[in-house]
């Protein structure tokens, strides 16, 4: 019986990465916030852009326990 729980976890656990995947995949294409109620809407966009090009999310899932 235990065998067949811990058999169960593993397949849920490999789901939930396959969402994550999936999810992270997807979000840059997601509508964000609307920007129109601030000052700068534009320049809120272009340092948004500039730091995702100098420090990119870190993805979640698959290999965020193996070490350097």
């Amino acid at each position: 019986m235990a065998t067949a729980t811990k058999n169960r976890i593993q397949k849920i656990e490999r789901e939930i990465q396959e969402i994550w995947k999936t999810v992270n995949e997807v979000m840059p294409f997601l509508p964000h916030d609307d920007l129109g109620d601030y000052a700068n809407p534009e320049r809120i966009k272009r340092s948004y852009q500039k730091a995702i090009k100098k420090h990119p999310p870190i993805a979640h899932g698959g290999n965020q326990n193996q070490r350097l």
